[in-house]
């Protein structure tokens, strides 16, 4: 087990951990950029491991799920009844746009890495035969630059200035999606 992954897990979390050290790389990139009880707090199963089989796993982060909730809430927050509910709505696809950009493009280097890494890819969806002939890739990144640019422009047009982006100086992780 990797004492630098060991390290990420807080001294009151008394649950068994999987740690996945094929990805310490991946979390050495974001954790350069993210503070560290963060990087626990997005990129595990500490607070849902049922998905996992009950035992908490780190790293750990759909992409698949994390695209799925930005695009409803981008969706929702282009059909407001209040302006709280837009705001709410854009807060919590900007929450999933940041996670999914900071675990593929810092922790990975883009969609290709993250396919690349048969640990980390392993819940995209898609077969291995399809990652062998690239469609994993393709029908990903259809997917990956669909839901990001619309984000990017709820985002653009809604002027957010206090989200994930903005307080950890990320927003030029969006400029591919404008």
């Amino acid at each position: 087990m990797s004492e630098y992954l060991k390290s990420f897990v807080p001294d009151s979390f008394h649950r068994s951990v999987i740690f996945q050290d094929q990805l310490v790389q991946a979390i050495e990139r974001i954790a350069e950029r993210i503070p560290q009880n963060e990087v626990w707090t997005r990129f595990s199963t500490a607070a849902s491991p049922g998905e996992t089989g009950g035992i908490a796993k780190f790293p750990y982060y759909r992409v698949d799920t994390s695209l799925a909730s930005c695009e409803i809430h981008t969706i929702l927050a282009g059909r407001p009844k209040t302006p709280e509910q837009t705001q709410r709505h854009t807060a919590l696809a900007s929450t999933s746009a940041f996670e999914t950009l900071v675990w593929v493009e810092i922790g990975f280097g883009g969609l290709e890495g993250l396919i690349a890494n048969r640990t980390a890819s392993i819940n995209l969806g898609f077969s291995e035969t399809e990652r062998q002939n690239g469609q994993g890739l393709a029908s990903t990144n259809e997917q990956y630059e669909r839901v990001l640019r619309r984000f990017a422009t709820l985002r653009e047009g809604s002027g957010v200035a206090d989200d994930d982006f903005s307080r950890y100086g990320m927003e030029t992780l969006l400029d591919q999606f404008k």
